[in-house]
């Protein structure tokens, strides 16, 4: 059969793009929502230790990652941002050796708008985690990677930290260099930093999230991933990447926030419901007993004490049952417990409340 000459062009134009994507020195390829490849060029293989294409489409994607949470992240953050760029992930070969790449992507989407595929390039970046003369150092290409990169020594001492992790914190590089990597952790938390890392000496690895503090006092959430390097000819030391999660946290709290709040609103509109009934037939019960006694006598005096009191606890389960926001107020002993009369009162009288009532 004779091929016509449109037909070996589109073949020969088609090899050519084929091999010029297999000649790129990154990762390329081509991936379902579900986690599975597409496509890839010979590099990714390379990368992931590999012999074919072939070998590597059969693999499950989510199987590169060291934490399988990490691809959800990971298409969570592309769903919401509608791409990433440059996100930096510890993840493995396929004989399960721990390697550092630098991963963009972006969707793919179908005529209704769903997406369908993920197209990304991935890069190794291990090689410049790793330590370089003089001394236990960070490779200048870290400086670009966008998360916090920093090396500590085994007892958390600062050895090296990338441009990212300085700007997070607000400090000078080099006046974060041999400072207690500790003293920037929240608090309540840095007992427990001493612990996370005799967890990375012992086990090689660990994860967490840590509550930090930049120069300005305000926390900062950062999702860390730390691993045990063996020195050689140097000292063992720790080697870690950090996002910074903050707003995905505070996010996250205030949803929490909000679905506790709306559970006290449930809560309280049941038992200002439930009180109502017995509260009203007590009121009718004590005011046909006031009745029928003299005005006069000490026992009209004292059960009109009585009603008087049911009267505010008729009042209290009204408050309680028109609370429609959280006001607190201090109690004894520090405690703090919601403020009724101003949890309950409405909008356009709480504008016109003054700041100190």
């Amino acid at each position: 059969m004779k091929i016509n000459s449109t037909q070996e062009k589109h073949e020969s134009r088609a090899g050519w793009f084929s091999a010029y994507l297999d000649n790129l020195p990154v990762g390329i390829y081509r991936s379902t929502i579900e986690g599975k490849f597409v496509y890839c060029n010979r590099h990714m293989t390379r990368i992931f230790g590999f012999s074919s294409v072939e070998e590597l489409l059969e693999f499950p994607v989510v199987n590169l990652y060291w934490e399988k949470r990490d691809r959800g992240n990971f298409i969570r953050g592309i769903m919401e941002q509608g791409h990433a760029e440059e996100i930096t992930l510890p993840m493995k070969t396929r004989n399960e050796e721990p390697i550092w790449c630098a991963v963009a992507a972006r969707p793919v989407f179908d005529d209704d708008g769903i997406i369908i595929y993920l197209d990304g390039v991935i890069r190794d970046i291990t090689e410049h985690m790793e330590q370089t003369e003089p001394g236990i150092r960070l490779d200048e290409m870290v400086n670009t990677i966008n998360d916090l990169v920093i090396i500590l020594d085994l007892d958390g001492t600062l050895l090296d930290i990338n441009r990212a992790g300085a700007d997070l914190l607000g400090v000078r590089k080099m006046d974060l260099i041999d400072q207690t990597f500790a003293d920037f952790i929240v608090q309540k938390d840095r007992g427990l930093f001493p612990l996370f890392l005799s967890e990375v000496r012992n086990t090689g690895r660990k994860e967490a999230i840590l509550a930090l503090l930049d120069s300005s006092n305000r926390e900062i959430f950062i999702e860390f991933h730390a691993f045990l390097v063996r020195g050689t000819d140097k000292h063992d030391h720790i080697r870690g990447i950090a996002r910074n999660i903050t707003d995905r946290v505070r996010m996250q709290s205030e949803e929490l926030v909000k679905e506790r709040f709306q559970g006290v609103l449930e809560m309280a509109g049941g038992v200002a419901h439930r009180m109502n009934q017995p509260l009203t037939i007590m009121n009718n019960l004590i005011q046909e007993v006031l009745n029928g006694l003299p005005s006069e006598s000490q026992e009209h005096d004292r059960i009109y004490k009585i009603q008087e009191q049911i009267l505010k606890l008729n009042d209290i389960a009204k408050k309680i049952k028109d609370i429609h926001r959280y006001e607190a107020m201090d109690y004894v002993g520090g405690v703090k417990i919601v403020d009724l009369d101003h949890s309950s009162e409405s909008p356009d009288l709480k504008m016109k409340r003054k700041p100190h009532d």
